[in-house]
């Protein structure tokens, strides 16, 4: 079977799948290439997410009468610090060059 009917015997169904399918694919690659990105020029971000996740862990643990809930306060405020450092050192680099972003 030549390309000629290979092409011919697509329907618009398959070919819209294969659109799709194509799309799909780009769309992952950009949001992979946009998160790397982000995490590039906001080194502290992962950090301060981290520190969202485990103050909503504490608040659940809190609600449990855990006694875990201590260790993992600190370990959250320390994330918090760790980013909030992160995110500041980038600042300043940023502003001593000129605000070029790289």
């Amino acid at each position: 079977m030549d390309t000629k009917q290979v092409l011919y015997s697509l329907d618009a169904k398959s070919v819209a799948q294969l659109i799709d399918d194509y799309s799909q694919e780009a769309n992952k690659d950009m949001n992979l290439a946009r998160t790397k990105t982000f995490l590039v020029r906001n080194p502290g971000a992962l950090f301060i997410m981290a520190f969202e996740a485990l103050v909503f862990a504490c608040a659940s643990l809190l609600i449990q009468g855990s006694t875990l809930v201590e260790v993992v306060s600190v370990f959250a405020y320390c994330f918090l610090v760790i980013g909030v450092v992160l995110q500041a050192w980038r600042f300043v680099i940023e502003k001593a060059l000129g605000g070029s972003s790289s």
